[in-house]
C-alpha cells in the first residue's frame, strides 16, 4: 500500500464529500443521490478483517441497490485488497477510462505566482469562503449540470470542511471562469475548474489556476494537487504547462443496477 497515494486519496476525498459515508471493514461507502461517481462509490482505502472478499463485495452491493444506485468501485494502485480489480472484472464489473492525479511542488511555480500579469485583487477576481450563489449559478450552467442535480451540488458543496475558496474571474460583467481550491495539510488541491466556452484559449484557465494556486500558498501549501481525466488532452496541457506530473491514476469498476 502507497502511504502518498492513501494521502492523496484521504485529502481528495475531504475535499469534495459526500452527503454520507459509511465506514465498512476499511472501505468508505459514500452516498450523494447519484450525483457523480466520486461521491456515489465504494473507496477500499484500509486493510479489513473480513476474510470473505465475495460476501463483501456482495454486502456493498445490497446498500447501493437499496438506495437504487450502482455499485460503484473507485480504484487505485494502492487499493486492498491487492486482487480488488482482478475479482471485480471477474464478477463483469465495467472498467472506466483513468483518472490522472498530479502534483507539483509551489516553490517551483514562483514564476507563474509572482507574474503580475495575471489578474490580482482587482474588481475581476471573486474569492470567496463559503459557497455564494453567484459562484454556484456561473458553475451549473458553464458545466450543463441537470437542473435535477442542482439541489445535490449545492449540498455536497456546502459540505466541504477543510478551508477552502470559492474563486471567480469575471470581466464587463460576464464570468470567465471558475474552480475550488481546497487546503489542507500542507496541500491546496485544485477542483471544479471550468473556462466559459466563449472565451476558451484567452488565457482564463492559467488565470484561474494562478489565483487558486496563490490562494493555496496563502494558506501554508507547499504542494498542489489536482485531478484530470486522461481523455481531457487540452488541461492536461495546461497543466503541464505548469509544472504538474502524475503521482498515480484512479479508475472506477462499475455494476448497473439489474432491470426488472
Amino acid at each position: 500500500m502507497d502511504p502518498r497515494i492513501t494521502f492523496l486519496e484521504e485529502l481528495s476525498l475531504n475535499a469534495w464529500p459526500g452527503h454520507h459515508t459509511v465506514l465498512y471493514d476499511g472501505w468508505l461507502l459514500r452516498f450523494s443521490e447519484g450525483y457523480t461517481q466520486r461521491a456515489n462509490s465504494i473507496n477500499p482505502l484500509y486493510n479489513g478483517h473480513e476474510p470473505d472478499l465475495y460476501r463483501k463485495i456482495q454486502t456493498c452491493e445490497e446498500c447501493y441497490t437499496s438506495k437504487g444506485l450502482p455499485t460503484v468501485f473507485k480504484l487505485t494502485p494502492a487499493s486492498v485488497p491487492s486482487n480488488l480489480d482482478e475479482v471485480l472484472n471477474s464478477l463483469g464489473y465495467a472498467k472506466f477510462e483513468p483518472v490522472s492525479i498530479q502534483a507539483v511542488a509551489l516553490d517551483e511555480l514562483q514564476p507563474f505566482l509572482s507574474d503580475t500579469a495575471s489578474p490580482g485583487e482587482d474588481s475581476h477576481v471573486f474569492r470567496e469562503s463559503q459557497l455564494k450563489p453567484d459562484w454556484l449559478l456561473a458553475w451549473l450552467h458553464l458545466t450543463n449540470i441537470s437542473i435535477g442535480h442542482w439541489a445535490n451540488v449545492e449540498k455536497l458543496l456546502g459540505n466541504i470542511l477543510p478551508s477552502h475558496c470559492f474563486l471567480r474571474l469575471e470581466e464587463a460583467g460576464q464570468t470567465m471562469a471558475v474552480g475550488l481550491a481546497v487546503y489542507e495539510r500542507g496541500y491546496v488541491g485544485l477542483f471544479d475548474i471550468v473556462t466559459n466556452p466563449a472565451f476558451r484559449r484567452q488565457g482564463w484557465g492559467r488565470r484561474l489556476v494562478v489565483e487558486l494556486l496563490r490562494w493555496g500558498q496563502a494558506q501554508g501549501a507547499n504542494t498542489a494537487y489536482l485531478q484530470v481525466a486522461t481523455p481531457n488532452t487540452a488541461a492536461l496541457q495546461l497543466y503541464a504547462g505548469f509544472g504538474f506530473r502524475e503521482v498515480y491514476r484512479y479508475w472506477y469498476r462499475v455494476k448497473a443496477l439489474a432491470k426488472v
